[in-house]
C-alpha cells in the first residue's frame, strides 16, 4: 500500500512511499517519475523536495 497524505486539500505522496508500496528500488521509481514528468503534470503540480536521512556514514539527502 502506498502512503497518501493530504495537505490543504491536495493528495500527496513520496517517491520512497511509492517504491516501498510497489516493491521496486527507490532509484527506479525516481527514474520513472523523471522520464514521465510531463504525463504526471497533466494531473497537477509535481514537486520535488530533498530530505535528510541518517546513515552509518552520516547525514545524506534523499
Amino acid at each position: 500500500m502506498v502512503a497518501l497524505q493530504t495537505r490543504m486539500g491536495e493528495a500527496l505522496t513520496t517517491s520512497l512511499a511509492i517504491a516501498e508500496g510497489v516493491g521496486n528500488p527507490h532509484s527506479s521509481v525516481i527514474r520513472l517519475i523523471r522520464d514521465n514528468i510531463s504525463d504526471f503534470e497533466e494531473l497537477g503540480r509535481v514537486g520535488f523536495e530533498n530530505r535528510p536521512f541518517e546513515t552509518s556514514g552520516g547525514s545524506q539527502n534523499r
